[in-house]
C-alpha cells in the first residue's frame, strides 16, 4: 500500500485578458478567473514564463496549483477571503486565497502549471462568430 499522501490540486479556469510589458523589460499575464458566471470573479497576475508557449490574449487556460517541494514558488502570506501572496523569483504573485490547496500554509512550496483549454476557447470563438453573423 502506498503511504504517500494524495496531492491536493486546485484547478482554476482563467481567461488570458492581456499581457503587460513592465519597465524592467519583463512581462506579466493578467488572467481573469472564470467561474462560469457572466462576469469574471477576480484576477491572477503571473510572470509570462508560466504561460504555455505561444499563448495569446483571448485564450482560456486551466491553472493548476498544488503543494510541492518547489522552492522557487512559496506562500508568503494567506489572508482569509482575500489574496494570498506567493513569491516567485523575488516577485509577488497575488492569488485569491480560496484557490490555494485546502491544506496550504504559509511557507509551503507550490507548483503552478497552466494548460490551454482548447475546447473552451473554441466554444467562445464559435459564440462570437455566431453573434457577428446575427448582426450582419
Amino acid at each position: 500500500m502506498d503511504s504517500r499522501k494524495e496531492k491536493i490540486v486546485k484547478e482554476i479556469s482563467v481567461y488570458l485578458d492581456r499581457i503587460e510589458e513592465l519597465e524592467d523589460d519583463t512581462a506579466e499575464a493578467v488572467l481573469l478567473i472564470d467561474e462560469g458566471e457572466e462576469d469574471y470573479s477576480g484576477e491572477v497576475v503571473l510572470p509570462v514564463d508560466f504561460l504555455p508557449e505561444d499563448a495569446g490574449e483571448g485564450e482560456y487556460l486551466t491553472l493548476k496549483i498544488f503543494k510541492s517541494d518547489d522552492e522557487n514558488i512559496y506562500i508568503e502570506e494567506i489572508a482569509d477571503d482575500e489574496d494570498a501572496i506567493l513569491i516567485y523569483d523575488d516577485k509577488k504573485i497575488y492569488v485569491p486565497a480560496n484557490f490555494l490547496p485546502e491544506d496550504a500554509q504559509k511557507g509551503d512550496g507550490l507548483t503552478i502549471e497552466i494548460f490551454r483549454d482548447e475546447d473552451k476557447t473554441n466554444a467562445a470563438l464559435d459564440e462570437a462568430r455566431q453573434l457577428l453573423n446575427e448582426l450582419e
